[in-house]
């Protein structure tokens, strides 16, 4: 008898020792709501910010093929590479407005004979190329060689001409 009293006794005192102890249920679950919360807000901002960089991103890769297929349109240059520097700044006015265009056109400039010839090209890899705007601005501002082509930006993007840098290859 006396052992099965010491059997009941160690069964039932964690249920005793959990009634006599303040326990607040009601505050564990709200704390771990808020957490939860904390958590899933912090995650929210970095799926913001990687969003709002892609958007940056496709928007100056919109341009820079907008840009490209302009001067092969309108000129007669090839263009080898071009850099665009843009408002990133959501919280501004002129968010998105172009602020510099670096470009560099061949020294060849396109025959007749270039639109003829067509070339399968397989699948060609991301390139990138630095670009180094102190050596451009010096070759595009003693140069009137590309007036033609900051003109034709300008008119189409109501860019400054002196924001435009063109330099040659």
């Amino acid at each position: 008898m006396i052992a099965g009293l010491l059997i009941i006794i160690v069964l039932i005192n964690p249920f005793i020792n959990l009634l006599t102890k303040d326990i607040d249920i009601e505050r564990e679950v709200f704390s771990n709501i808020i957490e939860s919360n904390n958590i899933g807000e912090n995650t929210n901002e970095n799926i913001s910010k990687i969003q709002d960089q892609q958007v940056i991103e496709i928007y100056k890769g919109t341009l820079k093929k907008e840009i490209s297929e302009l001067i092969n349109t309108k000129t007669e240059y090839v263009l080898s590479d071009i850099s665009i520097d843009i408002e990133e700044d959501k919280e501004a006015e002129s968010f998105g407005k172009i602020k510099k265009v670096s470009l560099i056109l061949s020294n060849n400039k396109r025959s007749q004979s270039d639109e003829d010839i067509k070339v399968k090209v397989d699948s060609i890899k991301d390139v990138s190329v630095n670009v180094d705007t102190k050596k451009m601005s010096d070759t595009s501002s003693s140069s009137k060689e590309f007036e033609e082509v900051r003109k034709i930006i300008s008119d189409s993007y109501s860019i400054p001409q002196d924001q435009i840098l063109v330099g040659k290859n």
